[in-house]
């Protein structure tokens, strides 16, 4: 019964699976005998070598979802053609196959039942007359589109244009060159302009070239992707991407990557190079209004042409018109920024926020705790006109550290900022200042390096008000900030302005000119002065750098090793750790390396080796657990370590560690180490036993 029973389920499955299974086929697309193929005819059947369709479009005619469409090396004309189907469209051979279309686009994409479309390894061509290379259509149900290894060249206004409010896009190491053709926009875009947002999905831009210019009166992004203002979920990820703007004559902002209304954005590892010969703007990088921002380990170049002047580039700027976006993260980038005007107002490398002056705005406190550290900004040397390094505009919180500006006429900038924290920053050859408070509240400033050398002359510290709205500094706070300048400042190593508030404490400043200091309109003319007045702990010298300005880190020597207050910071610029007494400056000096650490034992003693590569004093912690408990030491400077320890019991495991400290009084300890102590051998009492006497002697 039960066998009589199963049987038509079985049968039932049979005819579902074969159903299913022979439904997806392969077709062949052919228009020459390349590879042994015959010349197609599209009234053919198309499922064999030997008989495949002629054009792409008799193809595409016949397909269903699931089906495979491989097209014969060589060239085919295909215009405006509809993908409607989820199918795989490949060339035989990569980059053998070449689309060309001479009216609109090539492929309209449109898949109706929700399935994968995947593009392979060809090369579409709009020889520059087509305006997109494909277009991707509204559909009411959540699709997928795949491109893999495809070019797509020569069109004049986008590689692909995106209108469809729900897909998932992948691209895979793709190329879009549309380098010169007038009238180009870009390379993506999503929304059309705005007009058709995005709405749901996912959007993975994976390697590959993207190569564009900026030509006319639209926002000309290579990639830009225009969410709804209520962003459904969706994530953007460009990552490993080669990104080119080349210079165009638009008179707008445009970027490299600009993204808005997106819920989840990550730009990491791409190298962007965009260059501007217009009055319009650039931001290379431009986020807004994306609550989850990520910006790391992209590698931006900006180049531009020589006579530009009087219009902003921004490396990298977030921004928000009223979304909240808190939490942001940009690290890791370097921006290599070549300005070659003469003047560039409002020019940022990194902006977190908005660079504006006004009691309140909508665009204010909604980037609020941001983290941004580790980039390297660089300005061009020979005149170090683009305006800021590093900027939190009008934001609450905040944290910059471990960051790097060269060449730039600001350093480091607090500007409308409320309890944000700047440390182990390096600003060189700031012509304006190197770090600066304006008018910012409660913001603190601790262990950055502001190095003035010669041919630029700034202040080191400045704390100031936004004079155009009446606000002002005040609570913000430096500590162990060393302002070292090489020349004579054109104003003050430090200058608060009047109206404006601020502590200083543990400071370490040195100039080879005057040393002036202001506070409130009040001069100091010595650092002597300064401390008396405003601050204790302050050390004016030479603080020793290893090598200016390549080398930032403290010779042994250096009497800012130990002489800073302690602070909540636990690692120095290059993440090593605080130790003892914390140092003023970026880098927290680091003692002896300790190496080749050996112990040789007895049944009572051990006697401890160790080297070091520099001088410091001898000491052994030891005990039955790692918590140790006594120590053995010696004040003497060597580098060859030796120290005996006594009294130890035999047949015991010891614990142990060897460290010191050296002429600067920085301490280095090992890590933990073990050694046992001798067994008394059998038979052999101990030296403090009573005397052993044979019992055949006692009989």
């Amino acid at each position: 019964m039960t066998w009589k029973s199963s049987l038509p389920l079985l049968v039932i499955v049979a005819i579902f699976t074969f159903s299913n299974t022979a439904h997806a086929a392969t077709y062949y697309v052919s228009n020459s005998s390349a590879n042994g193929w015959a010349i197609g005819n599209d009234v053919n059947g198309g499922t064999s070598t030997s008989s495949p369709k002629l054009s792409v479009a008799g193809a595409l005619a016949v397909v269903a979802s699931g089906d495979t469409v491989i097209v014969n090396d060589g060239s085919y004309a295909v215009n405006s053609v509809n993908l409607t189907k989820g199918i795989t469209l490949n060339p035989l051979n990569a980059s053998a196959t070449t689309l060309t279309a001479t009216s609109s686009y090539v492929f309209s994409v449109g898949v109706t039942d929700g399935s994968t479309l995947n593009i392979g390894s060809f090369i579409m061509d709009g020889a520059g007359v087509a305006s997109y290379g494909v277009v991707i259509q509204n559909a009411t149900t959540l699709f997928s589109t795949v491109f893999t290894s495809t070019q797509i060249q020569n069109f004049t206004r986008r590689g692909i244009d995106v209108r469809a409010k729900k897909l998932n896009l992948t691209t895979n190491n793709i190329v879009i060159n549309n380098p010169a053709a007038a009238g180009t926009y870009g390379a993506i875009e999503f929304g059309n302009g705005s007009t058709v947002p995005f709405e749901q999905g996912t959007v993975a831009i994976n390697g590959g070239t993207l190569t564009t210019n900026s030509v006319g009166t639209e926002l000309n992004p290579a990639v830009f992707i225009f969410g709804t203002t209520t962003p459904n979920s969706i994530q953007v990820t460009v990552a490993g991407t080669a990104i080119t703007v080349g210079a165009g004559t638009s008179a707008n902002n445009y970027a490299a990557v600009q993204i808005k209304n997106i819920s989840n954005v990550i730009i990491q590892n791409n190298t962007i190079t965009a260059t501007e010969n217009s009055a319009g703007g650039l931001a290379p990088i431009y986020v807004l209004d994306s609550p989850t921002t990520s910006i790391t380990g992209n590698t931006v170049t900006v180049n531009n042409l020589a006579g530009q002047n009087g219009f902003a580039i921004d490396g990298i700027h977030l921004l928000s018109t009223g979304t909240l976006m808190p939490n942001a993260v940009v690290a890791n980038n370097t921006l290599n920024l070549n300005f070659t005007g003469t003047t560039s107002p409002g020019s940022h490398g990194i902006l977190v926020g908005e660079d504006s002056s006004a009691t309140s705005s909508v665009m204010f406190q909604k980037l609020n705790n941001s983290l941004i550290y580790g980039n390297t900004v660089i300005g061009n040397a020979t005149n170090a006109l683009y305006e800021h390094g590093i900027m939190i505009g009008n934001q609450s919180g905040g944290e910059v550290y471990n960051n790097k500006v060269d060449f730039s006429l600001h350093g480091f900038i607090a500007k409308g900022t409320t309890g944000s924290f700047f440390h182990n920053n390096i600003a060189l050859h700031s012509l304006g200042e190197a770090l600066r408070a304006k008018a910012a509240i409660n913001t603190k400033f601790y262990n950055n390096v502001g190095v003035l050398v010669s041919g630029y002359a700034s202040y080191g510290i400045l704390v100031n008000e936004d004079s155009s709205v009446g606000l002002y500094s005040s609570g913000d706070d430096f500590k162990n900030n060393i302002i070292y300048s090489q020349v004579n400042p054109t104003n003050a190593l430090v200058q608060v302005n009047t109206g404006n508030t601020a502590t200083f404490s543990n400071n370490g400043y040195y100039s080879l000119g005057t040393t002036p200091f202001s506070y409130q309109g009040t001069a100091y003319g010595t650092a002597a002065a300064w401390g008396s007045a405003h601050e204790s702990g302050l050390v004016y010298a030479d603080p020793l750098f290893t090598s200016i300005p390549t080398n930032l880190t403290l010779q042994a020597s250096s009497p800012m090793i130990n002489a800073g207050t302690t602070t909540t910071i636990t690692s120095d610029y290059v993440g090593n750790p605080i130790q003892g007494a914390p140092d003023i400056g970026a880098y927290e000096y680091q003692g002896a390396v300790i190496s080749s650490i050996a112990s040789s034992t007895t049944q009572t003693t051990a006697t401890i080796t160790w080297t070091t590569n520099q001088n410091t004093s001898s000491t052994v912690n030891y005990g039955a657990t790692s918590a140790y408990g006594t120590a053995s030491t010696s004040a003497t400077l060597v580098t060859n370590h030796s120290i005996t320890l006594s009294g130890l019991t035999a047949a015991t495991l010891y614990h142990f560690n060897v460290g010191g400290s050296n002429a600067s009084n920085t301490p280095a300890t090992s890590s933990d180490q073990t050694f046992t102590t001798a067994v008394v051998p059998f038979g052999i009492p101990p030296r403090h036993s009573h005397k052993w006497t044979p019992r055949s002697l006692c009989a």
